[in-house]
């Protein structure tokens, strides 16, 4: 199970995704660890793995700012 933007969800759907995750591997991503999860992995009771790097030939993002126009 892959869960991305893990700061999305409440506690009570956190919980049932632990007891989802008892019987399957989990892998929860985010750019930026809420306190709640960031103190679990400091005291032990979940992993945590930090990207440093980013994938080689990675593209720049892009961003545009123009006028809305409904066509």
């Amino acid at each position: 199970m892959i869960v991305d933007e893990e700061q999305r969800f409440g506690v009570a759907n956190k919980e049932r995704l632990k007891e989802i995750a008892k019987t399957s591997t989990a892998l929860a991503l985010s750019a930026t660890p809420i306190p709640r999860t960031l103190h679990m992995s400091l005291v032990g009771l979940r992993d945590m793995s930090l990207i440093e790097t980013p994938p080689r030939d990675r593209l720049a993002i892009q961003t545009v700012v123009a006028p809305f126009n409904e066509e």
